[in-house]
């Protein structure tokens, strides 16, 4: 179950690295999948802003066979160059049959 794929900090590719290898995969990407996050960059929305900001549009937009596709801004709204995610690994006709699903997630609160 790979969450951490939050834009630029190395790992956006891990959920297709495991699929790749032929190892069962659940997406949960932080990014567009965390419950828990704020909708919105205000200081009075509540939820974390750790992975991104992620509104109902951010979530139905979300491209599982395609993840790179909704990486084009970071966490704070900069834009992300297509062609950052040249280097990393993408998802191949063979990983595919490995994502068994999806899970949105939400944190613990106390």
């Amino acid at each position: 179950m790979p969450w951490s794929n939050v834009w630029g900090w190395g790992r956006e590719d891990d959920a297709y690295r495991y699929a790749n290898q032929g190892i069962p995969v659940v997406l949960a990407h932080a990014t567009n999948l965390y419950m828990d996050l704020a909708y919105a960059k205000d200081p009075d929305e509540p939820g974390y802003y750790w992975a991104n900001f992620v509104d109902d549009k951010k979530t139905f937009e979300y491209k599982p066979f395609d993840i790179f596709a909704n990486g084009t801004a970071d966490r704070m709204g900069n834009p992300i160059a297509p062609s950052t995610w040249d280097s990393k690994i993408h998802l191949t006709a063979a990983g595919k049959p490995n994502i068994i699903g999806m899970e949105a997630c939400c944190g613990a609160r106390t």
